[in-house]
């Protein structure tokens, strides 16, 4: 069909400037000098024009249009439809206001970082409230009669709104809010061992290497480097690069840092290659949150994960880990402590971090929050929910990225992953035995079966429907609470 190669061709041609776009930014975020940051962005307005114009081409939104209505296989009508979503998108938003969003947003996360280096949250507040009132009205632009914050969920998780979310963040509440305080209340009389210390980083990256083997993150199709905020990059299917960080006096952060993010570059690596270039390509952001949450918390933190690993980590700290044993260790890094940092959160604190986002951005859009105390509505969220005090805005509002990149309805997606990372790990074990696999140095089979189950769809479906094809069943929260409540009441020693 002519009107099918006409649209393969405009996506091979996008794919090409996202393609730019990426290598640009993770070379900006990592290995660019900051003398050139202004002409970088200078540079990219311009070529983001053109983008624009590109993404907003009358010719392929009409060959669409016509798509719409013809006789289709699900893949087609799917590429159709996804496709058609972002033409509306796009076309709804006057083009000035377009590309002052985009500029704004680059501009916004260079500030961002100066504002995180330096604490300075005042240098970084202008920018985030002007992002607020650009993404408002382009809402408006978008559809009048819906809610912007509903508008910018389902953005980013294809379906979701705040009616759904409402309802998954009340589970986590009733279940977990009391055995929070219950674990952080006995936690205080535990004696866990302190892997706190001195670990030079040269020997960190020595250990990355290791994990990355163990992982089977291969350096041909896959790269390590370094940001603030670990984050991940697919430049291509096989040319998938993620970042991690490192602290001297902190060895665990960077090592599930990067666990993580290997997660991520995992489901970018393995989609179906016949949606290379395809906004088939695009992925569900909860999916593929529930990978990195998978890789980090439900196999990272597992006993059997460390057999193998803890050996190689005791060769190169000696001193540091001489008195860790595998049970020690298997304690430390799940200690329960509520704590500023969303990314080095442990596992039953985590939901709470994106609760407070989400009610946050919530919010935000409804008009209840001065968009000029932003930081002050973020200590009292912290101190409501977690029980503690923002030291500074470094560890308070400045921590995340995402506002600055713009990504406003995003944070909900780790939560929500990281529920659908639990029902997925039931399902793993039932399969194939994942212990045996850890213990044995034998995670191609667990990779395996996340690439025929999750991770070969890409966005052929949305996420609940490649679940229920993946799992034979549906969605359930009860998973992601009870494999909590379970975990560390045996940890804790809480009568059931």
């Amino acid at each position: 069909m002519k009107e099918l190669t006409i649209i393969d061709c405009y996506e091979q041609k996008i794919a090409a400037y996202d393609m730019m776009i990426n290598t640009f930014m993770f070379d900006a975020q990592t290995i660019a000098c900051k003398a050139g940051s202004d002409h970088r962005l200078k540079m990219l307005d311009i070529f983001m024009e053109d983008y624009y114009h590109l993404k907003n081409n009358d010719e392929v939104y009409e060959v669409l249009l016509k798509l719409k209505h013809a006789k289709l296989d699900h893949e087609q009508r799917r590429k159709v439809q996804q496709l058609l979503k972002e033409f509306n998108k796009i076309r709804a938003i006057p083009k000035e206001l377009y590309l002052k969003i985009s500029s704004t947003a680059i501009k916004a996360q260079t500030i961002w970082e100066q504002a995180k280096e330096s604490d300075n949250y005042a240098l970084f507040a202008p920018y985030l409230k002007g992002l607020i009132i650009l993404d408002i009205e382009a809402c408006k632009y978008r559809d009048p009669q819906k809610s912007c914050y509903d508008i910018l969920l389902d953005d980013y998780e294809e379906g979701m709104d705040q009616k759904q979310y409402d309802e998954f963040f009340a589970v986590i509440k009733k279940e977990l809010l009391p055995l929070i305080k219950e674990i952080c209340t006995k936690a205080k009389a535990l004696k866990i061992k302190d892997l706190s210390g001195n670990y030079p980083i040269v020997l960190q990256k020595e250990f990355m290497k290791t994990l990355a083997k163990y992982l089977r993150f291969d350096p041909s199709w896959g790269y390590i480097g370094e940001y603030m905020h670990p984050f991940t990059s697919a430049i291509s299917q096989d040319d998938v690069r993620i970042t991690t960080f490192y602290r001297e006096d902190n060895l665990i952060d960077g090592i599930f840092s990067t666990i993580h993010e290997i997660g991520h570059g995992f489901y970018e690596h393995q989609t179906a290659t016949r949606f290379a270039n395809s906004i088939l390509a695009n992925k569900s952001n909860a999916l593929h949150e529930s990978q990195s949450r998978l890789f980090e918390n439900n196999i990272g933190r597992s006993k059997a994960f460390w057999d193998n690993l803890l050996p190689a980590l005791k060769s190169l700290f000696v001193n540091q880990l001489q008195d860790i044993d595998l049970d020690d260790f298997y304690h430390s890094i799940n200690k329960v402590e509520c704590s500023l940092i969303r990314t080095m959160a442990d596992e039953l604190t985590y939901p709470l971090h994106i609760l407070i986002r989400y009610e946050l951005e919530k919010d935000i859009f409804s008009g209840k929050c001065d968009l000029d105390n932003l930081n002050v509505a973020w200590n009292k969220k912290v101190e409501e929910y977690l029980g503690i005090k923002v030291d500074n805005d470094r560890n308070g509002i400045l921590q995340d990225v995402h506002w600055a990149s713009n990504a406003f309805g995003y944070f909900p997606t780790y939560a929500l992953g990281s529920a659908y990372a639990t029902q997925i790990y039931h399902h793993l074990n039932k399969e194939i035995d994942v212990v045996k696999c850890l213990q044995r140095n034998d995670f191609a089979k667990i990779e395996g079966w996340l690439k025929e189950h999750i991770h070969c769809y890409g966005g052929l479906y949305d996420a609940r429907t490649i679940l229920k094809k993946g799992l034979k069943e549906d969605f359930d929260p009860q998973y992601y609470v009870g494999y909590l409540k379970e975990k560390y009441q045996n940890l804790y020693d809480i009568i059931k």
